[in-house]
Formats: C-alpha cells, sequence, structure tokens
C-alpha cells in the first residue's frame, strides 16, 4: 500500500487520465488536473476524497492556481497526460492556431508542470515524471504532422529530463500508446467518423489482432508505479500490440 504517496495525474477528466485515476485510488493520494469544464464536474464528483483542480497546465496563471492549491504539499509522482490534437488533415491545411494549440498543449504543459515540480522533487532526492506520448513519435501516421511532432518532443524531453534528474533520484519514463478507441481524440485522429472499414485498417496493422483501448494504458501506468522499479529510468514504452517492431 502506497497510500502516503501523492500523484497528479494532468488531463485526469476523462480517457486515460480517468481510468487511470480510478486504478490508482485505493492506492495513493490523488491530484487531478484537468481544464475542461464539462467534464470536470463528473471527475469531482467521482473521486470525492481527492484534489481535483480545474485548471490548464499549459499557462502560467494555470499553474499558479495549482501551486496556491497545493501550496508547500509535497508531490511523489506526475503523470503528464494532459493533450489534444486537431482534426486529420494534409499538412498544408493545418493552420498557425492549430500548431499553436497543439504544441501548447502537448508540449509546454509538461514544461509548465515539470517547471513547478522538479525543485520539489530535487528538494526531497526523490519523484518519478511519466509521460504520455504517442507512438505517432516513432510511427508516424500521414495527416498529422506536427501533432506527431509534439509526441517526438515528449519522447525526447523524456530521455533528456532523465539525464538531467538522474543526480538528484528523480526518473523520467514515457508511455507510447497506439491508436486507441473511445477517447476524446480518437475522432481528431481519424480525421472525423471512426468507420468499421478504418478500424479493420488500422487492426489489421497490430500483430496481436486488435487495437489498444483506454484499459491498456491505465493498467501500465498502474503496473509501472505499483511496482516502483527504482533503477528504471529515459525509458519509452510502446503499449501497441506489436505495431512498432
Amino acid at each position: 500500500m502506497n497510500s502516503n504517496k501523492t500523484v497528479i495525474i494532468t488531463g485526469a477528466a476523462s480517457g486515460f487520465g480517468f481510468r487511470t485515476a480510478e486504478l490508482l485510488e485505493p492506492f495513493f493520494n490523488l491530484v487531478l488536473i484537468d481544464n475542461d469544464k464539462s467534464n470536470y464536474s463528473k471527475m469531482k464528483a467521482r473521486f470525492k476524497n481527492s484534489i481535483c483542480i480545474l485548471a490548464d497546465v499549459s499557462t502560467s496563471v494555470g499553474i499558479k492556481k495549482i501551486k496556491n492549491i497545493l501550496k508547500s504539499g509535497d508531490i511523489d509522482i506526475c503523470i503528464n497526460n494532459a493533450g489534444w490534437s486537431y482534426y486529420k488533415k494534409d499538412s498544408e491545411l493545418t493552420t498557425e492556431k492549430e500548431f499553436d494549440a497543439v504544441f501548447k498543449n502537448n508540449v509546454k504543459s509538461i514544461f509548465f508542470i515539470t517547471n513547478y515540480l522538479i525543485p520539489i522533487f530535487k528538494k526531497n532526492k526523490n519523484g518519478y515524471i511519466l509521460n504520455i506520448g504517442s507512438t505517432a513519435a516513432i510511427r508516424p501516421r500521414a495527416g498529422l504532422a506536427w501533432y506527431n511532432a509534439t509526441k517526438a518532443a515528449v519522447n525526447n524531453v523524456t530521455k533528456t529530463l532523465a539525464l538531467e534528474l538522474a543526480p538528484y533520484n528523480v526518473r523520467v519514463n514515457c508511455l507510447n500508446p497506439a491508436f486507441t478507441l473511445n477517447t476524446g481524440l480518437t475522432t481528431a485522429f481519424a480525421g472525423g467518423e471512426v468507420t468499421k472499414s478504418l478500424i479493420k485498417t488500422c487492426t489489421d496493422m497490430v500483430p496481436l489482432g486488435r487495437l489498444c483501448n483506454i484499459d491498456d494504458v491505465a493498467q501500465t501506468i498502474k503496473d509501472l508505479l505499483m511496482t516502483d522499479n527504482k533503477f528504471m529510468t529515459g525509458q519509452i514504452f510502446n503499449i501497441d500490440g506489436g505495431r512498432c517492431i
């Protein structure tokens, strides 16, 4: 039982974040953060014994709000799950607004939250950062060029921070989920309706013969946190059924 440890989960109001919170709730103290007002009330109602914060971690204002609520409270683990994507399209059709938004949500969010937490982790000589990337970083699909680029950045910063923070006993790893059904981004990745034909095409590319689901990712996060392997850092784990082999 690790109930003395506190875990931050960003993007916790739906998808991977929400399910991860459900699996971790019996074992950890949770700080659940999301900027989605429509799902925030559901998150707050479900996790009555957790700290729930409506804030945008990709902005300095959002981070300041989080700091004010948590004050000097120690955090042990951070799961950087917040993310976003524009709808799949040819690269030249991507707008500047979409480009800025995808880097803001997928990269700047990690910049802000880690810069807030690293001094805490350094002081404690302990900490764990788990980033949620994507197989798009290493096996990109056409039509999502700039989303793919943000996830490549997440993979790279995972390894770089692992090197920087190792002297302080702070570990940094990353999960790369493959295309996953029933998340808030599934239709964006598909470029619209998720048809039976699309599902078959994507499934045929996976050696294990099915697509990734939310539990595949959430259970992996739980496994990593519960085993607490203290010698594993800078690693990228593909949750893809063999898609990237």
